[in-house]
């Protein structure tokens, strides 16, 4: 049924009036949805752990009573898969806490001790290489511009700080973000629980909301959209986790062989920064190779040499393997959506960007071919209901008048 005219035409002028209000309002409109985004975040972190637990939870309750169906059991089943899938994920992340930040705050001990002397010895390769490089190794080997760590960083705290008003508002600051970060963390989980716990409840009342105030083939483009994004959002964790697993067990065992430095805790560390998109496969063996060298020189080139190595293999034939068409997003697409939405919302646009992106092209390549495949057929059929002037004119040539 074709919309009238004049009601077309005034949605159009109502749709234009929007975005000039936005656009010129729109120095007032971003604090604002700032001060609102930064309201709801405890729930929409919430939402976000009870989606990732959920899926640890459908796997859990293939395994937790698999038969169940009374009342009573479906009941504990949910209840135990919860609170199982909770304290897996506490587990692990307290484990990776406990085996990393140590061993980091030692590299950086180490770092910062053995500074100095690395720098010294850069110097002196500069000097070896003077015709190359001309001027260089008398500027790092002149006392005056040699650098001190210790003063670097006294002097770094001491401009951040401002003085003892500064030292005094920077830690009721820190207080009190810490505070609220604490505070925040506290109630997502807690709304995550909830989440989780009335999952079948929520469900069945947005699918009466959504019958109820929108029309039938709105609401099924609606329950579509949500099809597909459940299934690409799925699919993105639980292969970007996957894919953090391998790289971690990968490295460790490779560290181990070859008798690398650290090999468990470089190893997690490479695998946990594998879960941000694009950015991740940078920091991990950057860091890495840093950690290395503070205790292996020599060997810090052939880490760095193995993780390159690492990454092609597990982003070109395990990860594609493992996944399968299940995100279906180009790598032009991919860069495109970590390099924007890394500049609107960080690391979460980052992480957050992938997803979004691979379900809007899924959402568009289907609409994009369901809309050729009904051209197509339009066409033929225009063909067939055409006549055949071929057939005309054998027509008259057989039966001439």
């Amino acid at each position: 049924m074709m919309e009238p005219d004049g009601k077309k035409s005034r949605r159009i002028l109502v749709t234009a009036a929007l975005i000039i209000l936005a656009v010129l309002y729109v120095s007032v409109l971003l604090p604002k949805a700032g001060s609102v985004l930064s309201a709801f975040m405890p729930l929409l972190v919430g939402i976000a752990i009870a989606y990732c637990l959920n899926i640890i939870g459908k796997f859990l309750g293939k395994i937790i009573l698999p038969h169940a169906k009374k009342t009573v059991a479906l009941r504990a089943k949910k209840i135990l898969t919860i609170l199982i899938a909770f304290l897996l994920v506490v587990s692990i992340i307290a484990l990776c806490v406990i085996i990393v930040v140590p061993e980091l705050k030692n590299t950086v001990a180490v770092f910062t001790e053995s500074f100095p002397g690395a720098y010294a010895k850069v110097g002196g390769w500069f000097a070896e290489h003077d015709d190359t490089f001309p001027g260089i190794a008398e500027y790092m080997l002149n006392d005056e511009n040699e650098p001190d760590i210790s003063t670097v960083l006294t002097a770094a705290s001491r401009y951040l700080l401002g003085g003892v008003g500064g030292i005094i508002d920077s830690a009721t600051s820190i207080i009190f973000s810490t505070v609220d970060i604490i505070y925040s963390v506290v109630m997502s989980i807690i709304l995550a629980l909830y989440l989780l716990a009335e999952k079948d409840r929520l469900l069945r009342q947005r699918d009466r909301l959504i019958a109820a105030y929108i029309k039938q083939p709105h609401a099924d483009r609606i329950h579509k959209v949500m099809t597909v994004s459940n299934r690409t959002f799925s699919a993105f964790i639980i292969g970007q986790v996957l894919q953090a697993v391998v790289l971690a067990v990968l490295c460790i065992l490779f560290m181990l062989i070859f008798g690398f430095p650290q090999p468990v805790m470089v190893g997690i560390f490479v695998g946990v920064m594998s879960l941000i998109p694009m950015v991740g496969s940078i920091i991990g063996p950057v860091v890495g190779t840093l950690i290395v060298l503070t205790q292996s020189p020599s060997a810090a080139l052939w880490f760095l040499l193995f993780m390159i190595a690492l990454f092609q293999i597990v982003g070109n034939v395990i990860y594609p393997k493992l996944m399968g068409e299940s995100i279906g997003l180009p790598s032009l697409w991919v860069l495109a959506a970590v390099v924007v939405g890394g500049a609107l919302f960080g690391v979460l646009g980052m992480i957050l960007g992938v997803p979004i992106t691979a379900t809007i092209y899924k959402l568009l390549r289907a609409d994009v071919r369901k809309r050729e495949k009904l051209q197509i057929g339009s066409g033929e059929k225009n063909a067939d209901t055409e006549p055949d002037k071929g057939a005309e004119i054998k027509t008259d040539e057989t039966h001439p008048e």
